[in-house]
């Protein structure tokens, strides 16, 4: 959605003038036509076109540069009863069993293949919950 932009001065109000006006859209196409502006691909469900600042997406860039060179190494040894016993832990926190997914994304990322994880899912798949660590049961309170 594209939207006029807002007055310089706080409290100050653009003249309908210059709302009905172009100028708003003429600093819009000068914007989208600088070269650290990036038209996107859209995708099946994009209903209008979408960029991305040149900046961002090269820092994304050396962010998956990154990532793949340390997902060849080798990370953290975790045992395995360990984690059953966080899996445990959780499943008595959440007052539920994890579902057969978040438990196979819970032994990947404690597996030692690979020094980076990434664990991909839709909105709602139970990511979040499946890789917060359990709460830490509170001591019990000192008397005397």
């Amino acid at each position: 959605m594209v939207t006029p932009p807002k007055p310089i001065c706080p409290g100050r109000r653009l003249s309908a003038g210059l709302m009905r006006s172009s100028s708003w859209l003429n600093v819009l196409h000068r914007v989208i036509a600088s070269e650290l502006v990036v038209p996107l691909i859209g995708g099946p469900y994009s209903r209008e076109r979408t960029y991305a600042s040149a900046l961002v997406l090269a820092d994304e860039a050396t962010i998956a540069a990154r990532i793949d060179t340390l997902a060849t190494r080798p990370g953290p040894t975790i045992d395995p009863e360990a984690v059953r016993y966080e899996i445990a832990a959780k499943t008595q926190a959440i007052g539920r069993p994890l579902t057969a997914g978040q438990r196979a994304a819970i032994e990947n990322i404690c597996s030692p293949t690979g020094a980076v994880k990434v664990s991909v899912g839709v909105a709602g798949s139970g990511k979040t919950t499946a890789s917060t660590p359990p709460p830490t049961p509170s001591p019990p309170p000192v008397t005397g």
